[in-house]
């Protein structure tokens, strides 16, 4: 269902621009394609619409209301005369027992979400890994897909209730065909089965794995709780397929409606309701960012943060950074220093211990060559004698700092750096005031654009 949501939004993009359409309906138009995707796979209009609305777009003004609902209701009639109008989960009619079992909710609740959490840091986790792993065995990027799959087949192998979606294991979790030990097993190797799938740059989505996560944790639950009743094990799986998916996505109102129209048990949506709630607080209370967000922060644009709404905008100093114009090292001569200044056009260089090394030792202003080299026979040979300034920019600073850090220093730019071997820093870019003015300009046009 990911790769779906993501083809309807792409087509859709696609055909708005194509058209000419201005940005902000190009948007619309992608966030109504993914409501569709998601409407016609899960059979699931209302709960298509609102993910649109809660994760895509963040928006829930009234043009954007009519775009998705338009898709989904019309994504959901071509859907039904395909596929059918069956519920995706059949179950029988469920009911909670009193309101005394709402404290077994709200702890379900709470431990959905911090479910939640570990099924989107584990996705990146093993990602940065594997990618590690690949890097250092120099494994070239178009063989790594072949290679995952082999780990990906193997798992597969020694548990195959993982294949796909697992739809079969979800339905045996709510039926209570499985012992606690067998659900929690369930759970923590269908976060290694997906995460190691998606780290390796294989296709996949995280919607429907974390609906599979969510009804072993809650089975388990239940069992726990009432063991040998079937009847407890499904409740708790459909109020923990809410709970685990509110709690990676933090999408409470899409969470709440897609499983109510995946189930179809509408006497569990207080339930439901308290522990999706439950599940959304205590993310947020872990982490800023979601399983759908957390790709976007790591390429500089985090849009749950306040200073993306600012006109610096939200992006690192590695995403503005460009190569140094020059390199000095410390070996080279006042005179070769003041050739290589002289030709990049530059007031001041950064000073590396060796070019291939990259360890950067401080920057050297041309001021400083020139005097030195005006003290005659008492001044210092060489770069590694000068004295050098030591402010630079870290690689993972905002933007928001970048330019702070420009204007106190009043320098025209900065070392942008990295923390290397044995807690020396490497360089490995540099920034400057006319990279931030190009910045400003392109959040200005962005906002002009998005307002038209």
């Amino acid at each position: 269902e990911g790769p779906i949501a993501e083809l309807g939004a792409s087509t859709a993009t696609l055909f708005g621009r194509r058209l000419g359409l201005p940005r902000r309906s190009v948007r619309l138009l992608a966030a109504a394609g993914t409501a569709a995707g998601i409407a016609a796979a899960f059979n699931t209009p209302l709960a298509g619409a609102f993910f649109a609305l809660e994760v895509v777009l963040a928006d829930f003004t009234v043009d954007a209301f009519a775009f998705v609902v338009l898709a989904c209701v019309s994504a959901t009639v071509l859907s039904h005369h395909l596929l059918g109008t069956t519920l995706s989960v059949s179950l029988p009619a469920l009911d909670l027992d009193g309101d005394a079992q709402l404290l077994w909710v709200a702890l379900l609740g709470v431990g959905g979400g911090i479910v939640g959490v570990g099924f989107s840091r584990c996705r990146f986790v093993v990602g940065d890994l594997l990618r590690g792993v690949a890097e250092r065995l120099r494994v070239p990027a178009w063989a790594r897909p072949g290679l995952g799959g082999l780990l990906v087949g193997a798992l597969l192998l020694a548990v195959p209730e993982m294949y796909g979606e697992s739809t079969a294991v979800l339905d045996r979790a709510l039926d209570g065909d499985y012992t606690v030990a067998a659900l929690l097993g369930l759970t923590a190797t269908k976060i290694l089965a997906t995460s190691l799938t998606l780290g390796v740059g294989l296709v996949g989505g995280v919607f429907a794995p974390s609906l599979c996560i969510g009804a072993t944790l809650g089975a388990a639950f239940g069992t726990a709780i009432a063991p040998g009743s079937a009847e407890t094990a499904a409740i708790f799986g459909v109020i923990g397929m809410g709970a685990v998916f509110s709690g990676s996505a933090r999408a409470p109102i899409t969470a709440t409606i897609l499983i109510i129209e995946m189930t179809g048990q509408y006497h569990l949506l207080l339930p439901l309701m308290l522990a999706v709630a439950l599940a959304t607080t205590m993310s947020r209370f872990l982490t800023r960012t979601t399983i759908y967000t957390e790709e976007l922060r790591r390429r500089g644009d985090d849009i749950d943060d306040p200073l993306h709404a600012t006109l610096v905008g939200r992006a690192s100093a590695r995403s503005l950074m460009h190569a140094p114009p020059a390199l000095l090292t410390i070996t080279d001569s006042l005179a070769q220093a003041a050739e290589v200044l002289r030709a990049a056009g530059a007031p001041r260089l950064p000073v590396v211990q060796s070019q291939p090394d990259g360890e950067w030792l401080g920057c050297v202003s041309a001021v400083a060559v020139a005097e030195a080299r005006a003290r005659g026979e008492q001044a210092p040979r060489q770069v590694g004698d000068l004295e050098k300034d030591r402010a630079h920019i870290d690689a993972d600073a905002d933007a928001d700092r970048v330019l702070a850090a420009l204007i106190d220093s009043h320098l025209e730019a900065l070392p942008v750096t990295a923390p290397g071997a044995a807690g020396r820093l490497q360089l490995v870019g540099w920034v400057s005031q006319e990279d931030m003015v190009r910045r400003l300009y392109r959040q200005q046009r962005r906002a002009v654009e998005a307002a038209a």
